[in-house]
């Protein structure tokens, strides 16, 4: 009862979809810079940061169910684990 009180809302908000989006087509971004223009030191160290943030930030969330109540959004974003290399149904 408490807890419901303090978080009344207990999936991921409006905030979490921007920082799930953005993070998202960063990586994206990144990954079309290295097919087009060819790989760099710089360019590997930013892509392996925000492939560990898509790992905290949104798999995470998304293969324990907080996302969405609705599974198949959970589901959709827990993907993102074998975008970065892991597998969504091991976890």
């Amino acid at each position: 009862k408490r807890v419901k009180q303090a978080i009344p809302y207990q999936f991921a908000t409006w905030e979490w979809y921007v920082k799930a989006t953005c993070l998202f087509a960063l990586t994206v971004y990144v990954e079309w810079t290295v097919i087009e223009s060819g790989p760099t030191v710089l360019k590997g160290l930013v892509l392996g940061c925000l492939m560990a943030f898509i790992g905290l930030a949104i798999q995470h969330d998304a293969n324990h169910g907080a996302v969405s109540p609705h599974g198949w959004v959970n589901r959709m974003w827990g993907y993102t684990q074998d975008w970065i290399g892991g597998s969504g149904l091991l976890w």
